[in-house]
């Protein structure tokens, strides 16, 4: 029997391992319980109208403020060995700043012009919501990205799932009194602005520091490095947006609100399990990779891919299994009856697609740890491109089913693509056991 991989021997990743799985697990079982209640408490119109302004907000949020966010997490390593890490956390938190200022308000005239033309009247507390949502989740972001990047992954957990419960338990008593989409969106501003200052600022331990610090300022080269990694993000969250949760838009737009309220909700049980996966493996990951890469060690950057990719293949086809075998079960118990008509294929459907994307998350991050975050833009495109067309073609004839089957294809695609980027790429690919059954 061979001896396992020298990441595997490694106490600390044992130990933070199991944090992260238990954390992601109890965010995950929250979740799901809380589809159960949500979907009691709001009917399928609220729900919907909540989730397309949420998805609006979030676009935001990735095109001004994620490159950065992406930014940080990749440089961190670097700036903390080269002796010049407060400097850089100082610069990345002022950026952060400056892009959700600048994302708010873009946003708040956006949505201003935006009533002013239609039916519907002027909601200022709704905006209200959306923008302390957005202010939290920044100052979230900062604080738990260099939590990550330091692999204190028991506080990631514990954030992680305590602001699942937060979450969900304010958006249902809101709901409770006052069934609205206002309700739901301020339940969960208030739930994540509470948390990240329970977590970002009470319990927060103190950072790591720099061992030699070499100077005061970053130098001009931050900025260059931030531009050159993080601009094609900007592309990237477009396009992601579009085929993550475009889907819902056109929904509403050749159906209804009812519609993408149900689709929605059946939506998240789906795709939860294998995001859970993915963001797993990431946490788990994705820093050692990182680290890996400053220092230019290639034979571990192999092995973490390997470890990655097989993992991902394995647990993802397992969840696959699952669905199509208990998928009627799940609707049973997890959504109300109003949210039930035809959610068992749906919930299969889903789950391939998320299964699909798991390994396309393994291997973008594979590019991101290179610095080569551009290569990434154009599986994005195809898979939008084909996203679009299809949902233009199957939506209408087939409603919430053509959606996802749209969805689900251009993973597909997208996965076939960035395969081929990545082997074509300056990264030599990792040697898979799985690859050699296919050629024998």
């Amino acid at each position: 029997m061979k001896q396992l991989p020298k990441v595997f021997r490694d106490s600390r990743l044992i130990s933070e391992s199991l944090w992260v799985i238990g954390g992601q697990s109890a965010a995950a079982l929250i979740g799901l319980f809380g589809i159960r209640i949500l979907t009691e408490l709001a009917p399928r119109e609220i729900f919907g109208e909540a989730t397309l302004f949420l998805g609006m907000i979030i676009l935001g949020r990735n095109v001004f403020v994620a490159p950065i966010a992406n930014a940080q997490l990749r440089f961190y390593p670097e700036y903390l060995a080269g002796g010049r890490l407060r400097p850089f956390l100082e610069s990345i938190g002022k950026l952060s700043w400056k892009a959700s200022l600048l994302c708010l308000a873009v946003f708040s005239a956006l949505y201003s012009l935006w009533r002013m033309q239609g039916e519907t009247r002027y909601k200022p507390l709704l905006l209200f919501a959306l923008l302390i949502y957005l202010l939290s989740d920044t100052y979230r972001n900062l604080r738990i990205n260099r939590a990550n990047s330091e692999r204190r992954q028991r506080l990631c957990a514990m954030w992680i799932a305590t602001e699942a419960l937060f979450m969900f338990s304010f958006s249902s008593l809101l709901l409770l009194r006052w069934v609205s989409s206002e309700a739901y969106i301020i339940g969960q501003a208030v739930g994540c602005l509470f948390v990240a200052f329970v977590y970002g600022v009470i319990f927060y331990p103190a950072g790591l520091c720099d061992l030699n610090v070499i100077e005061r300022k970053t130098s001009d080269d931050l900025l260059k490095k931030i531009f050159h990694y993080g601009l094609p993000f900007v592309p990237m969250a477009v396009i992601a947006w579009a085929y993550s949760v475009g889907d819902r838009y056109l929904l509403v737009a050749f159906t209804n609100v009812s519609d993408v309220g149900q689709y929605v909700a059946i939506f998240s049980i789906g795709s939860r399990p294998f995001i859970m996966l993915s963001t797993v493996l990431t946490s788990i990951l994705r820093p050692i990779l990182f680290d890996a890469e400053s220092i230019h060690d290639s034979e571990k950057a192999r092995e973490i891919m390997r470890i990655w990719l097989f993992a991902s293949l394995i647990f993802s086809s397992l969840g696959v299994l699952l669905f199509c075998k208990f998928a009627r079960f799940f609707s049973t118990i997890l959504l109300s009856k109003e949210y039930r008509i035809g959610a068992p294929k749906l919930l299969v459907w889903t789950a391939v697609g998320y299964a699909i994307y798991s390994l396309i998350q393994a291997l973008e991050n594979g590019l991101f740890g290179k610095g080569e975050s551009k290569r990434v833009i154009l599986p994005q495109v195809l898979n939008t491109v084909l996203f679009l067309l299809l949902a233009l073609l199957l939506i209408p004839k087939f409603g919430m089913l053509g959606a996802v089957q749209a969805k689900t294809i251009g993973f597909a695609l997208q996965f076939f693509v960035t395969l081929v980027v990545f082997y074509r790429s300056r990264i030599r690919p990792p040697h898979l056991p799985i690859m050699e059954l296919g050629c024998k």
